[in-house]
């Protein structure tokens, strides 16, 4: 069972966590802005071409040195910070926790040393194809470009660029307006790490808090965001409840930016009330939902070309014309580790699709 006052809590701190997210963010920003105006000034100390080796050799090694030293410090400003966020968001779940229960049960907490372990040893299901990414390499994946930018150097003075075209290269172009540089693109991987993280961090200090009480929490929900940005991977997780007795247990992230969460299920006799709702976000229905509805219950009551907008045209079909309910929608649509299925597999995984495929024109072709 639900606490309405814990889910209500929790989706107040996870609107904090995404704030986090922008302020970091923002340094992450403001860092790399600094960056690509240093190395524009050091490459344009060259003038319009590079003299010789010895004058390449000492600007690659300027380069090589600014932008290793300032992606390890953006590195470190993470850890920094993640590792603060963590022992945070523990406080603050114990906390939300123990004002849900009956007043005889004393909620505990795990140390923050085993919190932050939990974080960076538990893999994330990021990688696709049922694969995982470590933490600590997702996070390192940032300081790959700082030997991006070191190779337009070395690559472009081997291959005869000029100076103009590696500063471009690494910097983007005016018409683009720098986007299309080494450097936007390391904002924006950033970016997707960062909010990735925080997702991760609190997927798994909520999760170490209800395993702590065990005696309270025997399980948890995922919840997705629901509006039309929702990935098919979490749509499908929606919803779906999961005991800490069952030998499979996914929780967010499942993707890079995922927004998803997870709920403590409860033991009826130690929760003060129960009723809770979640918060929807489609153009048709805004505002409060009841918490026990999942994405395609609530997607089940939006017009056709909003489902056409989530699903695609075949799925869409199928959606509202299968004689399916929403439960098994879900159950079609993906593999037990939530991967999307094809049109063919999910016709042959439910019969019901399989009998509307064969009916209609559009989609027969694709059994």
């Amino acid at each position: 069972m639900q606490s309405p006052e814990l889910f209500a809590a929790l989706t107040n701190r996870s609107i904090l966590d995404q704030r986090f997210a922008s302020s970091l963010n923002k340094q992450t920003t403001e860092a790399l802005q600094e960056l690509a105006k240093w190395l524009r000034e050091r490459i344009n100390r060259e003038g319009a071409t590079i003299a010789s080796r010895k004058r390449y050799q000492k600007l690659l090694d300027d380069v090589e040195a600014k932008t290793a030293q300032v992606y390890e410090d953006i590195t470190a400003l993470y850890y920094e910070q993640f590792k603060a966020l963590s022992a945070d968001e523990a406080e603050f779940i114990t906390q939300a926790i123990q004002a849900s229960v009956v007043t005889d049960v004393i909620v505990e907490s795990p140390s923050n040393r085993k919190l932050w372990a939990a974080v960076t040893k538990n893999p994330l299901a990021i990688g696709g194809n049922n694969s995982f990414v470590d933490f600590d390499e997702m996070i390192d994946r940032l300081g790959d470009n700082s030997r991006k930018v070191a190779s337009v150097i070395s690559g472009g003075f081997s291959q005869g660029l000029t100076l103009q075209e590696m500063t471009q290269t690494i910097i983007g172009t005016r018409a683009q307006k720098y986007t299309d540089g080494i450097i936007d693109a390391s904002r924006r991987e950033a970016e997707s790490i960062v909010r990735t993280a925080v997702t991760h961090i609190a997927s798994t200090s909520r999760d170490e808090i209800f395993r702590q009480n065990d005696d309270i929490i025997w399980g948890y929900t995922i919840l997705a965001t629901l509006d039309t940005r929702t990935s098919e991977t979490c749509r499908y997780f929606d919803g779906k409840t999961f005991k800490y007795s069952d030998s499979y247990n996914p929780k967010p992230a499942f993707h890079y930016r995922c927004r998803s969460q997870i709920t403590a299920e409860f033991y009826n006799d130690k929760l003060n009330r129960t009723g809770s709702t979640r918060s929807a976000n489609f153009e048709d229905e805004k505002g409060q939902v009841d918490a026990t509805k999942q994405y395609y219950d609530v997607l089940k009551r939006q017009p056709a070309a909003v489902q056409d907008e989530v699903l695609g045209k075949s799925r869409g079909l199928i959606f509202r014309n299968a004689g399916l309910s929403a439960q098994e929608f879900r159950d079609a649509l993906a593999n037990r580790m939530g991967e999307p299925l094809t049109l063919a597999e999910m016709a042959q995984k439910n019969r019901k699709i399989l009998e509307y495929m064969n009916k209609n024109e559009f989609l027969k072709g694709y059994i």
